[in-house]
């Protein structure tokens, strides 16, 4: 997933001069929530714990990356 001097946005893989769009909907506020689960043999279960992360993609060709929010991304380190 290529950086351009460890900066966002990514650029596109297969379009290395197109820098990707984050997909937020126009509203820097929201993101994407990755939540955990298992399938049991009754289903799909749900945790109520998940992991905030910020998708990218090419308006060339559509290629998409997922990047871990600031926030979790610093929690990892600090493990």
């Amino acid at each position: 997933m290529p950086l351009k001097n460890d900066k966002f946005p990514p650029y596109c893989i297969t379009h290395h001069d197109k820098p990707m769009v984050i997909l937020n909907e126009n509203d820097a506020k929201l993101l994407h929530l990755i939540n955990l689960g298992w399938i049991g043999n009754d289903g799909y279960h749900i945790i109520d714990k998940g992991t905030a992360m910020n998708y990218y993609a090419c308006p060339k060709c559509g290629y998409c990356e997922a990047y871990l929010v600031p926030k979790e991304l610093e929690q990892i380190k600090n493990t």
